[in-house]
């Protein structure tokens, strides 16, 4: 009885540290970033959904389709959409002297990713965009897209 008992006891806590292990990987953990005006912004429990970007081509995709909102910060505010991008492996004289400056441009903030590795928490695909649905800062679920007009926030 007692082995059984002790048996019991250990598959639960396995399981629950299991399923603790496994919440905590699909939290988000980086909470700040810094805009393209180097103002800093949290990712609060509000943020539903982050677009991810990482290289040109996902890039224009996403400035396409924001120019196409009549207002393109109220369409994200409403929607509780943060963008992040990922300028880490862009140089640093055409990150400051003209991708900088031309995001400064943009009608709409976009965070950005400064660091190396930042694929931990987001995955990505090559001139794709990931989409990840959150729930009070925990990932409910990610896409990874061709095409953002099909998408629906």
């Amino acid at each position: 009885m007692f082995r059984i008992n002790f048996i019991t006891f250990f598959l639960l806590f396995f399981t629950l540290f299991l399923n603790l292990n496994a919440r905590d990987k699909n939290t988000i953990h980086q909470l700040e970033y810094k805009d393209q005006w180097g103002n800093v912004v949290q990712i609060t429990g509000q943020t539903k959904w982050i677009i991810y970007i990482k290289d040109m081509e996902s890039q224009k995709k996403v400035r396409n389709y924001l120019e196409n909102q009549k207002e393109p910060q109220k369409f994200l505010d409403e929607h509780q959409i943060v963008i992040i991008a990922n300028i880490y492996k862009m140089p640093t004289l055409i990150k400051k002297y003209i991708a900088i400056p031309r995001m400064q441009k943009y009608s709409y903030k976009l965070l950005l990713v400064n660091e190396d590795n930042p694929e931990k928490d987001f995955p990505f695909e090559q001139g794709k965009i990931t989409v990840i649905k959150l729930n009070n800062l925990i990932v409910e679920e990610f896409k990874i897209i061709e095409d953002i007009y099909k998408f629906s926030f």
